[in-house]
């Protein structure tokens, strides 16, 4: 039995031996009341105190409520690599670098990330609360914590069309890979939020997301380098400091992760800082919000060569280092049964202005061995925009179509247009729609479909320039 499970077993066992005598509903109404629950790591506000409060969940027990979401499917892909039972959904849902094998397969988390979890609403009195949540994600099909970092180690060396899926990521591996804050909530003076959490930047991602917290159907949820404010790791921030606030119509938001003095994600006392801030509001059918953020040392890892694999750990990694500045505009209207939500982002790349030293360690303990800090000596430039239509066909049933593109400037101080470097100019492109039908009990049904396709410097080594995707699959909610 691997670690892994092992951790994730003991942590079933001991909530479900928390909550194992239930309440009842006069019981719950007694206690303070909790927090409601979204599914999905996109979908879960991260500031839970501010969400609609619910007395009607069974597995609630002195203001202590267990919830959870288990999403399981079956995948058909044009151009993909073999599952690897630690990666997200475990197969490349869009078209990347590696992919040109036809899969059909089982597969986790296509709609939403599989999580387990545990929160807290306790109040203080006089209209404050003390609310926590500890929310570790899982691949229900191997029973592990989702990581991501793992899934890159196995393919150290290896060539591409050898390799199983990997990628990049937020979630390394353990009982902290989501959600692991504490904080206070009070209604007239907001929310304050310390510990590892959604960056503002992947908060409001979450809530103008079309097929919000989707790997198989969405390229932002996959992909959460806008959540991250470039970089993907940073769609969730350790030892962050976050404050929210919402006045009547208008809401305002403060974030600062603070950098050194941590031996697990800091030990050279540098690495990793950040900064954001958002407004945003309501008026009658419209929503708006607005991001602003920099980070300093954003860490983007990659798989070792198979050069650099003899000369460095093999449980190693490569990464490459960057200063980012980014902003973010999102809407959306909503009229009867339908609802379109639009979003645009922009981010600056740099060179990191301080610059590490190999080896660093990075999230979930891994060891970056083989640092990339020069890749932006000329600034690369990221925009990111989508559009996406959803309809309530009936009460039950919701059908939503989307479409996803990046497109990235020539940084290689020549010009380029074509895919003789990855520093060319190049695009990505995203069609994808959804449909889901809820059922009784605590479960939904999904099916979709997703075709991207990647051009010029976006698709350098490629081997393949798009993918067809199907899914077809279920998700339990409790």
């Amino acid at each position: 039995m691997s670690y892994s499970r092992f951790i994730l077993g003991t942590f079933l066992a001991v909530i479900l031996a928390t909550f194992g005598e239930p309440v009842t509903r006069a019981q719950q109404v007694a206690n303070a009341p909790d927090v409601k629950h979204v599914a999905t790591e996109t979908q879960t506000p991260a500031d839970p105190a501010a969400a609609a409060k619910s007395s009607e969940n069974p597995l609630t027990w002195h203001g202590l409520t267990l919830y959870g979401t288990i999403d399981i499917g079956l995948l058909s892909e044009s151009n993909g690599r073999p599952y690897n039972n630690n990666f997200g959904t475990g197969f490349e849902t869009i078209i990347a670098p590696n992919g040109n094998e036809s899969i059909t397969h089982y597969a986790d988390n296509g709609l939403a990330q599989s999580v387990i979890g545990i929160r807290g609403d306790e109040p203080l009195g006089k209209g404050a609360s003390l609310i926590f949540k500890l929310e570790p994600g899982f691949n229900p099909v191997s029973m592990r914590f989702t990581n991501v970092q793992k899934a890159l180690v196995m393919n150290n060396g290896i060539a591409k069309p050898n390799q199983t899926a990997n990628t990049d990521g937020p979630r390394a591996g353990r009982i902290d890979n989501g959600f692991a804050f504490f904080g206070v909530h009070t209604a007239k003076f907001g929310t304050a939020t310390f510990g590892r959490q959604f960056s503002l930047f992947a908060e409001n991602t979450s809530k103008y997301d079309p097929i919000a917290g989707s790997y198989a159907f969405s390229l932002i949820s996959y992909i959460p380098f806008v959540g991250g404010a470039g970089d993907v790791q940073d769609a969730f921030l350790d030892q962050s400091l976050k404050y929210t606030l919402q006045i009547k119509h208008y809401r305002a938001g403060f974030l600062e992760q603070f950098t050194g003095n941590n031996p697990v994600f800091s030990p050279d006392h540098v690495y990793g800082s950040a900064r954001q801030f958002t407004l945003g509001g309501d008026y009658h059918r419209f929503s708006m919000d607005v991001a602003y953020g920099k980070r300093h040392d954003g860490i983007y890892a990659s798989t070792l060569s198979a050069t650099q694999i003899l000369t460095l750990p093999t449980n190693s990694l490569a990464a490459t280092i960057s200063d980012n500045e980014a902003y973010l505009a999102m809407g959306k209207y909503t009229v009867g049964r339908y609802r379109i939500t639009a979003g645009y982002d922009h981010t600056r790349y740099a060179n990191p202005s301080t610059p590490l030293v190999a080896p660093i360690t990075e999230i979930g303990g891994y060891e970056m061995s083989f640092l990339t800090q020069n890749a932006y000596n000329v600034n690369k430039i990221l925009q990111v925009y989508w559009t996406g239509l959803k309809t309530s066909v009936t009460k039950k049933l919701d059908i939503t179509g989307a479409y996803y593109g990046w497109r990235q400037n020539s940084y290689s101080g020549n010009g380029c247009t074509n895919n003789s470097s990855p520093k060319c100019s190049g695009d990505m492109n995203v069609i994808s729609g959804v449909g889901t039908y809820k059922l009784p009990h605590g479960f939904t049904a999904y099916g979709g479909m997703e075709w991207s396709y990647v051009i010029n410097g976006s698709s350098y080594t490629y081997l393949a320039n798009h993918n067809i995707l199907t899914m077809f699959g279920g998700q339990y909610h409790f």
